[in-house]
This record gives C-alpha cells, structure tokens and sequence, in this order.
C-alpha cells in the first residue's frame, strides 16, 4: 500500500506534470515543423508511398528533438531527485520504512512515464493529424513490415538512455543546479567530442536509416547496448548509490 501511495505521489507531482506538457508541446512543435521541412516543396496530395511516408516518420527525430528530450528527463528527474534533498522534503519521504534503492526505482519508473509519453506521445499525435486524411494508408504503412514496433522500440531506448544518466546525475550531484549541469555534460560530451559511434549522434543516424525496412532489424540489434545495456547498468549505480547517499 506504501507503494502505490509513493507511485501515486509521484506522478501527482504538480511540477513534474507541467515539466511533462511544456516537453509535449515542444516536441510536438518539433515533430510539426520536421514534417513541413521535410515535405516542403513535395506533393500534398493523397500520391503517397510507403516509401514517401517512411521517410517522413524515420526523419522527424532531429538534434532538436534530442534537446528537449534532454532539457524534459533532465528537469524531471532533478526535480524528482535532487531538487527533493535541496528542498527537504526528501527527508520526509525516505523516513518511511521502504529501502531507499526502491524508491528510487519507483521514482525512475515514474520519470519514465513522464518522458516516454510526452516524446513518443506527442510524436504519434503529429502523424495521425497530419495524415489522417489517408487513414487506410497511413495505417498500413505503420504495420506492413513491423514499422510501428520499431518506431516504438526506437523511442524507448533513446529514452531509457537520457533518463537513465539523468537520474544517475540527480543522484550524484551535490545541489540542483549541479545536477542540470553534469547531465547536459554527460548527454551531450559525445557530440561536442565529434565521436559518432556514441549517442546522441548514433541514435539520430540510426533511426535516419531505419527508413530502409531490409537492415531495421539490424539496427535495432546494434542500439541495444546504448538502449537496454547500458541504461540498466548506469540504472544499477544510481540505485547502489541511492541506498548509500545521505539524504542531506
């Protein structure tokens, strides 16, 4: 009953559930203005192709996406976490009689909740508005060759991914703003760094050639270190760490 009443804390939070629509607007916005570049200049007739919409919908996650994907699980999380401790209301929490390790884990289900529905949540919100003129189309370009598993597949790695060392960072930092900065750090070194082969820049190419339905399987292989690994093992530390950190 603890639980479901921590569960329940969690996701009545008022400003991780406004963190939660601003990051769907923004990514709808995104996903919005992707499509209009992307189409700019083409037919907008019902001519499409499996093709055509296929490069729509593996097209449509950008750098820009990847911010706010950033900026959202970073501000959950530090809110849920470290903003907590600054604010002791942690103290109340973690004095009830439930290992600290499980309410973190609580805490990071609940983050993922938040994150996941707003970027894929608003993500397929923008399909169906935009091609809901060609539902018959548009549905079956979403499950002829398993498409709609990959895409849902794809944005839960990239998402267990940035939750994941956000919620470690939130655990390690020693105040909020610490925490905002050293996750920006983490999330963002490989790319300033210019190495390729590591997110962020690996899931945005990834999900680029994922338009082609033949290597999508092989793909999807080859992003599981970066989605499922190693966001369990980052996971493992953040919960390790959670049971003995002060919380002070």
């Amino acid at each position: 009953m603890r639980l479901r009443t921590i569960i329940k804390w969690e996701l009545d939070d008022p400003i991780r559930n406004l963190i939660f629509l601003v990051g769907f607007v923004l990514f709808s916005i995104s996903f919005k203005s992707n499509i209009y570049n992307i189409s700019s200049g083409g037919s907008t007739s019902l001519n499409y192709t499996f093709q055509n919409l296929w490069t729509i919908y593996f097209t449509m996650f950008s750098s820009d996406s990847y911010l706010i994907l950033v900026l959202t699980s970073l501000l959950i999380s530090v809110i849920g976490i470290r903003y907590e401790r600054d604010t002791k209301f942690a103290l109340s929490l973690y004095a009830l009689p439930i290992k600290k390790w499980k309410i973190s884990l609580i805490k990071f289900f609940v983050d993922i909740i938040f994150s996941y529905i707003a970027f894929f949540g608003s993500y397929l919100l923008v399909l169906i508005y935009t091609f809901s003129d060609i539902p018959k189309l548009f549905k079956e370009s979403l499950t002829v060759n398993h498409t709609i598993f990959y895409i849902v597949t794809f944005f839960l790695f990239v998402s267990l991914y940035v939750l994941s060392i956000s919620h470690f960072v939130s655990t390690i930092a020693p105040n909020t703003f610490a925490a905002l900065l050293l996750g920006i750090v983490f999330l963002y070194l490989p790319r300033f760094l210019g190495l390729l082969d590591l997110p962020p820049y690996l899931f945005m190419q990834a999900f680029l050639h994922m338009r082609n339905p033949i290597i999508r399987k092989q793909i999807m292989e080859n992003l599981v270190l970066w989605g499922i690994f190693v966001p369990l093992l980052i996971l493992f530390a953040s919960l390790v760490l959670s049971e003995w950190r002060d919380v002070k």
